[in-house]
């Protein structure tokens, strides 16, 4: 996304392009989305949105927006696209003790941790506030570039998904 902030009105020409200034055009099959977005409150925000078959490595995006239709005041933003791995390990489990589950996440820039969602088998988000049913580390980057987040189902939560295939 490019957030462009103080304008007095909508932005009359947004393009994406890509590192090598070729501009991407949504409609010639790629699978790339623009939006636009909307004038609000002084700003608009313009996403683009890249087909999985263009997320194989890391890339480099540029956002150039034109407040005054004319190409002399285009002002260009580079928006990086980070491409990562994730992983885990199957296991089987019993519900006779608290279960431990570990994220892989591979990939990372140092220092730059992603937000790790768990869900339960019902699609509900497990809350980190929930410290009676489970305990939460979201995990940091390490030296090597992945982080590892953990969640420990505690044994009285896990009864409850004895019948369940995956969680």
């Amino acid at each position: 996304s490019c957030v462009v902030t103080g304008l007095i009105k909508v932005l009359d020409k947004v393009e994406w392009k890509t590192s090598d200034n070729t501009t991407i055009t949504p409609d010639n099959g790629d699978g790339f989305i623009i939006d636009t977005g909307s004038f609000g409150t002084g700003s608009q925000t313009t996403t683009l949105t890249v087909p999985g078959s263009q997320t194989d490595e890391d890339k480099v995006y540029k956002c150039v927006i034109t407040p005054n239709g004319d190409d002399v005041t285009a002002k260009t933003m580079e928006v990086d696209l980070k491409v990562f791995t994730v992983s885990s390990t199957p296991k089987y489990v019993t519900t006779d003790t608290d279960q431990t589950l570990t994220c892989t996440i591979g990939g990372l820039d140092a220092n730059q941790a992603v937000t790790v969602t768990w869900k339960e088998p019902s699609n509900k988000e497990v809350e980190f506030t929930d410290t009676v049913n489970y305990a939460l580390s979201p995990g940091t980057v390490n030296n090597d570039g992945s982080q590892n987040a953990v969640l420990t189902i505690k044994q009285n939560k896990i009864k409850e998904y004895s019948g369940d295939s995956s969680f």
